[in-house]
This record gives C-alpha cells, structure tokens and sequence, in this order.
C-alpha cells in the first residue's frame, strides 16, 4: 500500500527491526513508495532514540545489499558518537538498543571501522557487551572474541589511572597490553614532557551542531548524513559522496537570508536547494520548507524535485529538542 502509521508502534528495538524487514520486503514485492515511508521511519526513530542504530545496524545486516543503504546510515550515527549511542542509560531498558542488541559479526565490523576513534569507548562497549551475556557459555564465548577484537584499540591513548584501574580489573586485557601501553607513555612524557593533550577527549565527535539526516530529495546522490563542522566560526554541516562519477563533498551552510545545500566545483557554487533561515533558530538548517534554487548569476543550479526534508539529530538526543525542530 506504501503507507505504514508509525504511530501505532513504540520507539523500541522490535519496531527497530521490524521496520528493516518491512523495508526489505518492499525491495523483494517491488514497492519502492512503501520502501521510501520506511526509510523515513527509520530515520525519525533514529532521531528520538539514537541507541536503536544498533538494532537497526544489526538487521540490516542480515538482509544485505537490499539493505545496504541502511547499514551505512545507521553506522554512520553509531561511530559518530559511540558513547552516546553504544552505551546506553541503564536505567532504559524498555526501547532497548546500545550495545546489547549487537551480534557478535555486527559488534566486529563497528569495533572495527575507520570511523570508529573513540577508544576509551571501544573498550567500555567491549566490557559492557561482555558483562552482560545471558549465561556462563555466552560469557566465555564473548570473552574470547572481546580479547580479539581488544587488539584494535589504542590503550597508550587512555588516561594512565584509568588503565590501572577499570581496563586492568577488567580481566580482558593482559599485562603484556598494558605494560605497553605505559611504556608508549612514558617514553612521549620523557621526550615532550607535558602530554595530557595525547590523550583522547572523552566527547562527541559532533559536540556542536549535531548531525543532518537529509531525505527525500530528488537528487538521490545528496540524501544521507550531514556531520557537523565549523568554517570561520560559521557552523555547517558536510557529507562526502560520489556525484557524476567524481567523489565530492555536499554541504549544509547559511548565507543571509537562506540556508543552502550543494557543494563547490572550481569558481561557482553548486546549489540544489534552499531554505529560508529561522529566526527562532538560526543556527540549524531548517527541517522543512526547502526549495530547489533557481539558476542566477552567481550560481549553478542542478536542484531536482522533489525537494529534501530533513531531521536533526542532536548531541544529547533529547526527545524535547527532536521535538522543537520538527513542528508541524
């Protein structure tokens, strides 16, 4: 039929999965209008709970390349801010998702991508998928594969008290890890002196600004995740992604009075689309009322209908602030 009520389900790791399955079987029955709803449901789901990327990463997996679109969004929102999407409140335990809803083959792939740089994080969401195994056999079994994956973290680049204390007490990583691990630190404290900058921050990749999803748009090639960055104090937001067979980058930024997406090529902007700036909220694209650009003077426009929507996530995923940017 090619609509589904979202609103007859709750924003849990089973309408998580069951959403991926709908989108499959709309590939298999050819209905790319119901594919297209579910892809939306995906993404607003996303938006009130961020940790259900892990379910949804997980599925998606299953189904392959007709589910492969999914993947990589969901994996996108999971390495961009591991902490806040892996490790979950453990006081919400009723829509699920973080960590715990990971297979062992999904849990690799995420541990390790490139994307993926948070390494006091890695470690903590080895230890908590650990520690939480259903039974004894499950507890050896994914200890085993933690102390593998254990290899593609950077323990030099973790604070020295917390290696002594909760990585050593872990019980998952040897003495022979951690005796490097301070032996690559003293050696840099012996050479540079100060090397509190050496270690890793523990925040978002995305502390400003949060992320972007854009959907919807005629030109498929600048749907996706938008990450957050900043160009002379101006905050934008970027995606790289192939465009008539070249690897480009689309961006989200604001010139007065509009906020635009589209991407350079030599001397002249590149805009397909535009959205007049809110006042109440100028700092963050709009979700609705984009247009494509008309052609002028001093742009290209190659804008296609339909023109995109789009949905911010923000840094604290709070329900209130998804919300406030998604009236009407």
């Amino acid at each position: 039929t090619g609509s589904v009520d979202s609103s007859c389900y709750p924003d849990d790791e089973a309408t998580a999965r069951m959403y991926v399955g709908v989108y499959d079987a709309a590939e298999y029955f050819e209905l790319p209008r119901l594919r297209k709803v579910m892809l939306k449901h995906n993404h607003h789901l996303l938006a009130r709970w961020r940790p259900l990327a892990c379910p949804i990463f997980d599925e998606a997996l299953l189904y392959g390349d007709s589910a492969k679109d999914i993947a990589i969004l969901s994996r996108k929102i999971i390495c961009m801010n591991p902490e806040a999407v892996l490790l979950t409140p453990e006081d919400d335990g009723i829509r699920g998702g973080g960590v715990l809803s990971l297979s062992t083959s999904s849990l690799s792939r995420v541990i390790t991508s490139d994307d993926f740089n948070g390494e006091w994080t890695k470690f903590c969401c080895l230890k908590v998928w650990v520690n939480n195994a259903p039974d004894k056999k499950s507890t050896t079994d994914r200890r085993a594969v933690a102390q593998k994956l254990i290899m593609n973290i950077q323990f030099s680049r973790i604070q020295p008290s917390d290696l002594s204390g909760v990585v050593a007490s872990s019980g998952l990583v040897s003495s022979e890890h951690l005796l490097d691990a301070y032996k690559h630190q003293a050696f840099l404290a012996e050479r540079d002196g100060d090397i509190r900058d050496f270690f890793e921050k523990r925040s978002s990749v995305y502390a400003r600004g949060g992320i972007m999803i854009v959907h919807g748009a005629g030109v498929n090639e600048t749907n996706g995740v938008y990450v957050s960055s900043t160009n002379k104090d101006l905050l934008m937001y970027s995606m790289q992604n192939i465009y008539q067979n070249k690897e480009v980058t689309f961006y989200l930024y604001r010139s007065k009075p509009y906020w635009y997406l589209g991407l350079t090529q030599g001397e002249r902007p590149v805009h397909f689309y535009r959205a007049p700036i809110q006042q109440e909220n100028c700092n963050l694209p709009p979700t609705q009322g984009w247009r494509v650009v008309c052609e002028d003077d001093v742009v290209d426009s190659v804008g296609i209908e339909p023109a995109p929507s789009m949905i911010w996530i923000s840094e604290s995923s709070d329900l209130d602030d998804y919300r406030l940017n998604n009236k009407g």
